[in-house]
């Protein structure tokens, strides 16, 4: 309980007054969002890399919501692979320089969408 007080007072405000998110299916985090901002909810920690896949929007910066440090991420846009492929295009986003161990207990990332992510 006392753990679970001291990360919601450090990420409270990534949750309260968030808005449904489209991003749904990750197998190392949950999210949430609020306007263009994607919160990552990290708790199973991949390494020093961390990939989402097939969303809709590009990501115009990224940073960790503790520190608002900046995190580094590459971009590319992705292949449909439906039959018959959909005209949206669609992104790979990989966040790379990050720890190689976790940082935290449940460390959150924040990524700014040039549109609402999905």
């Amino acid at each position: 309980p006392e753990e679970m007080g001291r990360w919601m007072s450090r990420y409270g405000d990534t949750i309260y007054g968030s808005e449904r998110c489209k991003v749904v299916r990750s197998n190392y985090m949950n999210f949430t969002r609020k306007g263009n901002t994607l919160f990552m909810y990290v708790y199973r920690w991949p390494g020093s890399t961390l990939i989402l896949s097939r969303m809709k929007s590009k990501v115009r910066s990224a940073r960790w919501v503790s520190s608002g440090k900046p995190v580094r991420f590459e971009q590319a846009r992705e292949m449909d692979p439906r039959e018959p492929a959909i005209e949206i295009p669609i992104y790979r986003i990989k966040f790379t320089g990050l720890p190689q161990e976790r940082p935290e207990e449940y460390p959150v990332l924040a990524a700014e969408f040039e549109q609402a992510p999905e």
